[in-house]
């Protein structure tokens, strides 16, 4: 999922952001997959992590 993120928005900002936070979003991504929380949850937390 981050990959994805990483390839399709590949801005220096971006990079930044996912090399800054990159362990809090894998444990993200890891709860995603684990069906933990729903993909509406995920990219939630997601636009959280990066405002």
């Amino acid at each position: 999922m981050l990959s994805l993120i990483k390839d399709n928005f590949n801005t220096e900002e971006i990079n930044k952001i996912l090399s800054d936070n990159f362990f809090e979003l894998k444990l993200l991504e890891k709860e995603f997959k684990a069906n933990k929380i729903t993909f509406i949850e995920f990219l939630r937390r997601l636009v959280d992590k990066l405002d």
